[in-house]
């Protein structure tokens, strides 16, 4: 036992020291976020899907950060939530109390979108995701895009409210062409992407119905 004892005296010292190293990051954090506010900015307007899960969060999450700060939101809309993520980009503190959500295709923009891209998307940190999103795409029973495979020779149309909205992302992939005209479903080459917030479960009674 006495010949362990020189590598065991370096061990004990360290696992005493670590300890003490968390608790002063710990107390760092608490005393930089007590008394702060946390800005949460939505690339939306009040009311909608990311503004209720932003508000949600605000009401809850500082109760889980080290110092308890407030938390408000603030909606910065227009473009499709790409004013949020330039302001979010170029204006916003970067220190910590500010954190924002926009739109989940817009780090694709500076890829297959507009010049109005004020962003380099891989400097963002992702922190998290609200919902589990399950995405699909869908032709109508007329298209003669019936695959993927058919998606990628055949020139079609998908309908999307911008360049890196999910419907225009799955037309960029292809052949296929964004526009903004919905509802078109005699159109023979058009497409579209859904979503949900939730597994969708099956169910005897259910029906699936046009």
């Amino acid at each position: 036992m006495h010949r362990l004892r020189p590598l065991l005296a370096p061990c004990l010292a360290l696992c005493t020291i670590a300890p003490l190293i968390e608790r002063a990051q710990a107390d760092a954090v608490s005393d930089f976020y007590r008394g702060k506010t946390v800005t949460i900015i939505v690339g939306y307007t009040a009311g909608g899907g990311y503004d209720l899960y932003a508000r949600a969060l605000g009401r809850h999450m500082g109760r889980h950060l080290p110092g308890n700060p407030n938390f408000i939101v603030q909606n910065i809309t227009g473009a499709g939530s790409l004013n949020a993520a330039n302001h979010l980009y170029n204006v916003s503190a970067k220190d910590g109390t500010v954190f924002g959500t926009f739109g989940r295709g817009l780090p694709m923009e500076p890829l297959i979108g507009t010049a109005k891209v004020q962003f380099d998307a891989i400097r963002f940190t992702w922190l998290g995701s609200g919902a589990n999103e399950i995405s699909f795409c869908a032709t109508w029973h007329t298209s003669p895009v019936k695959t993927w495979a058919d998606m990628l020779k055949t020139p079609f149309t998908a309908g999307g409210e911008r360049s890196s909205a999910a419907r225009s992302m799955a037309a960029a992939a292809g052949r296929g062409r964004a526009s903004s005209r919905h509802g078109e479903h005699g159109s023979p080459r058009r497409s579209s992407i859904s979503w949900c917030t939730s597994p969708i479960r099956r169910r005897r009674s259910s029906r699936i119905s046009r």
